[in-house]
């Protein structure tokens, strides 16, 4: 495609400034003969490229959909899925093309070697939503991350069942750590003070600094309205 739009563009290019003047008009129609070439084709190579595509994407899903449906994956009361080699699935759903979507079940755990599986870690009675990115059962807190490709399921064994909650719009906290949406624990943040509020955003403050999501940032990058919310729920 490219070079039979570089050759197209020589062309255009040529006819443009060769001849003389009492073949102007004529050479400006031909160039605009030879432009609209140019986009012709390219619209006919993008619209090719779109429906090969799309073709790919259905396909891709027709496995997808396959797969799915020969392990069978059952809807449990807590919301997660269970198939018939009694494999653990959170659920989420990809998009493959702009009207193409397909069901992902993630299994595993993202980065564990201990604790791989999600059958062999979450209790599936007790295990329920909290808020924002972040679930729990009785002896762990988990978070999903979204991503393009469907994302991934952690578990934070260092977190404290018994004192986390959902705070603000992206975080949560517990009586020793700090965590966002979009990274998890976040790295210095002082537990016992860090605090946000509802509709504000990813904004955030502890007694020694502001944030936006986990990064530290100077008071001047944050709007004053935000400001003055922030320090309505923060003691420091």
């Amino acid at each position: 495609m490219l070079s039979k739009v570089i050759t197209i563009g020589l062309i255009a290019i040529l006819l443009v400034g060769a001849g003389c003047n009492d073949y102007k008009e004529d050479m400006m129609s031909s160039t605009d003969d030879v432009l609209d070439e140019i986009n012709t084709t390219l619209i006919e190579d993008i619209e090719e490229q779109r429906i090969h595509l799309s073709d790919q994407a259905l396909l891709d899903k027709r496995k997808t959909d396959s797969i799915n449906a020969n392990l069978k994956w059952e809807l449990l009361p807590c919301g997660l899925y269970k198939n018939k080699n009694q494999d653990i699935g959170f659920k989420v759903t990809v998009a493959l093309e702009k009207e193409i979507h397909i069901d992902k079940y993630l299994f595993e755990f993202n980065g564990m070697n201990e604790l791989k599986l999600l059958k062999s870690v979450i209790d599936t009675t007790t295990f329920r939503y909290l808020g924002n990115s972040f679930y729990k059962d009785k002896d762990h807190i988990y978070q999903y991350f979204e991503m393009r490709d469907g994302g991934f399921f952690t578990v934070f064994t260092v977190a404290d069942c018994d004192t986390f909650q959902i705070i603000g719009d992206c975080f949560a906290k517990d009586k020793d750590h700090v965590y966002s949406e979009r990274s998890g624990i976040i790295t210095g943040a002082d537990a016992k003070t860090f605090n946000t509020a509802r509709g504000i955003g990813c904004f955030a403050k502890d007694k020694d600094r502001y944030y936006f999501w986990d990064k530290p940032i100077e008071i001047e990058d944050v709007d004053k309205e935000i400001v003055r919310k922030l320090k309505e729920v923060c003691l420091h």
